[in-house]
């Protein structure tokens, strides 16, 4: 008799066991996974809709704006029940709109000179101005609907 290998394999109900058994870990890992970034997601959007609401007690007034060069510089006055944590300033010149956020600080009731240098290619004419709220480290909520409009005068 030769000796030969045996040519026998697992066994069809055994093959059918292990592939169930492995799509079903394979489900619920991703599953895991699913769950975990949805509820990640929503607190998050959660965070940012709050944060959102907070916008509408925001309210600033620019008392003064001017250029010198290249650095803008605005007094702003806090005149709603909100801390503003920060700006973003778009400022337009005849051929271009640069934007330039800032992270100054301006509590309620306050009032503060706010500076920036910009580079541009020309007198700027004026600048909107767009609050922002903190709404977790290191993010920024922009509060589109409470920008004014800043004229420059030039210095």
């Amino acid at each position: 008799m030769k000796k030969g290998l045996s040519k026998k394999g697992i066994s069809p109900l055994i093959a059918t066991v292990l592939l169930i058994g492995f799509t079903i870990a394979l489900i619920a890992l991703v599953m895991l996974w699913a769950n975990k970034f949805i509820t990640e997601k929503a607190m998050k959007e959660d965070i940012m809709a709050q944060t959102r609401i907070r916008c509408q007690s925001l309210s600033f007034d620019v008392t003064f704006f001017s250029q010198t060069g290249t650095n803008l510089v605005a007094r702003i006055k806090n005149t709603g029940s909100q801390n503003i944590d920060g700006f973003i300033w778009q400022a337009k010149s005849a051929n271009e709109v640069q934007p330039v956020e800032l992270l100054d600080i301006i509590k309620r009731a306050d009032s503060r000179e706010v500076d920036a240098d910009i580079v541009n290619n020309g007198d700027v004419t004026s600048v909107n101005i767009i609050p922002r709220i903190k709404a977790g480290k290191g993010t920024y909520v922009p509060c589109s609907g409470q920008q004014k409009e800043a004229r420059v005068t030039q210095a």
